[in-house]
């Protein structure tokens, strides 16, 4: 296939179709025009320049200029976006197809097999295809099922062309003005396409890396401290942040297709895998990585798993694996093992309270998707897994609640009561200033001891000698400790950091969290012993 991009031409492989789905060889893409572009929200800013201020005082100038030049990036794709109408061709028979697409402007996509058409060419297209954009129009909640539809989602849509095409005859007005196309496939054969050639030169390790996803976190935050790898493979099914971000950080290859990216790793040398995709497809995919190569080293980012089976999978596939490590960030900011080194010299429960201010999401935002869990896996679960860091033991009770009048899972107030009596307080909003993006106030309590983290800018440790203020002036969540960390610890050959008591007791805590608001419990007793015997996991 070839797209455009800016002002660049790519070249890759197609992308394969999945169940129900065709492929269609693009002749001339119509878009409809919606101006209800929610992922627009995600992008913009109230106070654009004093947010700007704050992230350069308190982030440094290179973190925020590549934080800059990524949400940039990412709304110019994002945004590129589009409900399109395409005439083109499937096993070279003419068709119309009618769905979302990512890359607008390419020679070849990918449809829902039932939004595909057969179409024999006779004159009457242009008045065909206002039929279909007609209808659309007149309809906005199709247009909207349409428009955020994505086959990773979970769910499926209730519409077919065929069945509208066949009203086509019968229709009694259509306007008569011909929609002109956004883009010709053959626009792209006039433009040299840009390719890049494997680069033969050795990193400083002698490690093939994987990368799947590449996505905003990737570009800022995974792949600035990964240069140590050889880059291998860069795969996302959005073709278009695949070619781009391959080329940007010079990956030999670049995939929309994880089955034929993956299968690079039985070649690779030293294989190294990175896992930043939807969180429902995470052990899926660690699955697929350890069929290909079970000595490939690999990195998940929270949330880990999203079920209570792909939790029991994971833990088996550590012990094929023993270096699959979990990306909580936060257990590596700077205040988190300063604070876990006061706290162990001191016995006695724990009492931790976490208050977030979380960004606010559009209702389309993936993180909704019925196969995704919540807001509390997919964002909750960093604090919900420091709490489980600073307590280190067994939840017995929950206690959950939910102020949203819109999502169970949303403005959350939770406590977990654990054996020893500690708790784990969170609470969660996305109202308040958001100048400085996601904020957070940590309070951890033992015996006489106070240890507030202040948005990981300034740490204060109080008790009955007196007390102290820790510093910092910039911000530090994290990230660049914990792959530096991840890749020392491939480069030395040891195992994951992150422990099996602590994936088994925060991602349970987690999946029971979300289950307990869903089904407006309130309060639940748990019991994780069966998780917890390492000789029972073989046959769950």
């Amino acid at each position: 296939m070839r797209l455009k991009f800016g002002k660049r031409i790519y070249e890759m492989e197609d992308p394969i179709p999945g169940a129900d789905e065709l492929l269609v060889r693009v002749d001339q893409v119509i878009p409809i025009e919606y101006k209800k572009h929610a992922y627009h929200q995600v992008f913009s800013f109230k106070n654009p320049i004093r947010k700007l201020l704050f992230f350069l005082w308190r982030e440094g100038f290179f973190f925020t200029l590549n934080k800059t030049r990524t949400s940039l990036l990412m709304k110019k794709i994002l945004t590129e976006r589009k409900l399109v109408v395409v005439q083109g061709y499937c096993e070279e028979r003419p068709v119309l197809a009618l769905g979302p697409q990512d890359c607008t402007r390419t020679d070849t996509m990918i449809f829902p097999e039932n939004l595909v058409s057969p179409f024999v060419t006779d004159g009457d297209l242009s008045r065909t295809m206002s039929f279909i954009i007609n209808h659309l129009k007149n309809n906005e909640e199709l247009f909207h099922d349409l428009f955020y539809y994505s086959p990773f989602s979970g769910r499926s849509i209730d519409f077919n062309l065929n069945v509208l095409l066949r009203q086509y005859n019968k229709a009694e007005s259509i306007p008569e003005e011909a929609p002109k196309p956004f883009f010709r496939a053959s626009d792209l054969n006039a433009v040299k396409t840009i390719t890049r050639q494997p680069d033969s030169s050795t990193a400083g390790d002698d490690s093939d890396l994987f990368v799947i996803g590449a996505g905003v976190y990737t570009y800022s935050h995974i792949l600035p401290h990964c240069q140590h790898f050889r880059m291998n493979t860069i795969i996302d099914a959005h073709s278009s942040l695949a070619a781009f971000v391959g080329d940007k950080f010079r990956f030999n290859h670049a995939d929309n297709s994880v089955e034929r990216g993956l299968k690079r790793l039985s070649d690779a040398r030293n294989p190294v895998a990175i896992i930043s995709t939807y969180h429902s497809s995470h052990i899926p995919l660690a699955e697929m990585i350890i069929e290909n190569n079970p000595e490939t080293r690999i990195m998940i980012e929270k949330p880990p798993v999203t079920t209570r089976e792909q939790l029991l999978s994971l833990v088996r596939l550590r012990k094929i694996q023993p270096m699959i490590d979990i990306g909580y960030n936060r257990r590596y900011a700077a205040f988190t093992p300063m604070a876990l080194q006061i706290l162990n010299q001191m016995d006695g429960p724990v009492t931790v309270t976490c208050i977030v201010k979380e960004k606010s999401l559009p209702m389309e935002h993936w993180y909704y998707w019925p196969n995704e869990g919540s807001r509390v896996t997919g964002n909750l679960s960093h604090w919900i897994d420091l709490g489980v860091a600073f307590i280190q033991q067994r939840p017995v009770r929950i206690n959950a609640i939910s102020a949203s009048s819109r999502i169970a899972t949303d403005e959350p107030a939770i406590s977990v009561i654990f054996e020893d009596s500690s708790c784990l307080n969170l609470i969660a909003s996305d109202r308040g200033d958001s100048t400085r993006g996601v904020q957070e106030l940590i309070d951890i309590r033992k015996g006489d001891l106070t240890i507030r983290i202040d948005d990981f800018i300034a740490m204060d440790v109080l008790c009955e000698s007196g007390g102290r203020r820790i510093r910092r002036r910039i911000r530090d969540k994290g990230h660049a400790t914990m792959y530096k960390k991840f890749v020392e610890n491939c480069v030395q050959g040891r195992g994951a950091i992150y422990s099996d008591f602590d994936l088994i007791v925060s991602s349970l805590l987690y999946l029971d969290i979300t289950e307990i608001l869903q089904n407006g419990q309130y309060t639940s007793a748990v019991d994780y012993s069966d998780y917890l015997q390492a000789e029972s996991l073989g046959s769950m």
